[in-house]
């Protein structure tokens, strides 16, 4: 199948949920981010015949190469990986008990990040057995580490990079839809992005635009999205509310205010 098909057949599917609501389009990401990591655990186990190249010198500072100036170089992508763990806080009005559960979710992904970010990333290097030539001369690294320890995984492997550029759509649209919704809603951006859909009290409007927005950054070539998501527990039926924001949620909101 070309390529251009299967990427309109993730998009459509990614669309759907969204517009479906924030409670089962962060559950779908949710069971996405879960079988990625199984996949990615699996091949690890299967690095275990390879087990004589664990060692700790990948992060000894003497095989950095130009030193300080090689681990700056590496700093911004090391920065990139960690966009989107703020999404659950945008998520907050559709949660239930905000306070406490959005903290949460945002320290966990902080946490899970980092720590499977340093696990897979010292994975690969031990698969490419500490060869720093290979690594640097592969395409997809962990792809070829997954080609090369079990055939059959890779396929799998590359659904997990499908799967992850879903993951990050979704996430990062509903992330921005809800600041593009908030800012209709309050005035600052026209007040058809700050409507809800009748039936499902989604932001289609909100999420539509959004949409736009992303696909003429994508055209110009500047726009990248890196996901990292705890989903948050949302309610799915919203409730009315009042003509004033300050004194209950807003209609498209999951949660009620005292």
């Amino acid at each position: 199948m070309p390529w251009i098909f299967r990427t309109t057949l993730f998009l459509a599917f990614g669309a759907f949920m969204m517009v479906r609501g924030s409670s089962i389009s962060t559950r779908v990401v949710g069971l996405f981010f879960a079988f990625e990591i199984v996949i990615m655990f699996i091949v690890v186990v299967a690095l275990i015949k390879y087990h004589s190249y664990v060692t700790l010198k990948p992060f000894a500072p003497s095989h950095l190469t130009n030193g300080i100036r090689g681990l700056a170089a590496g700093f911004p992508l090391a920065v990139y990986l960690f966009i989107g763990w703020e999404n659950s806080a945008a998520l907050a009005e559709e949660t239930e008990n905000p306070r406490k559960n959005v903290p949460k979710a945002v320290f966990t992904s902080i946490a899970l990040v980092g720590l499977s970010y340093l696990f897979f990333a010292f994975s690969i290097i031990v698969g490419f057995k500490n060869n720093v030539r290979d690594l640097n001369g592969a395409t997809v690294p962990f792809l070829s580490v997954a080609h090369s320890v079990i055939g059959w995984v890779a396929f799998f492997a590359f659904l997990v990079g499908m799967t992850s550029t879903v993951g990050a759509l979704i996430m990062g649209t509903n992330s921005q839809a809800r600041l593009i919704f908030n800012a209709g809603r309050e005035g600052l951006l026209p007040k058809f992005i700050g409507k809800v859909h009748d039936t499902r009290r989604t932001l289609v409007n909100a999420l539509c635009s959004s949409g736009r927005c992303r696909s003429s950054s994508s055209a110009s070539g500047d726009c990248s999205t890196f996901w990292v998501v705890t989903p948050t527990p949302a309610r799915r039926t919203p409730r009315t509310s009042s003509s004033n924001p300050r004194r209950s949620a807003p209609a498209w909101c999951g949660w009620s205010t005292p």
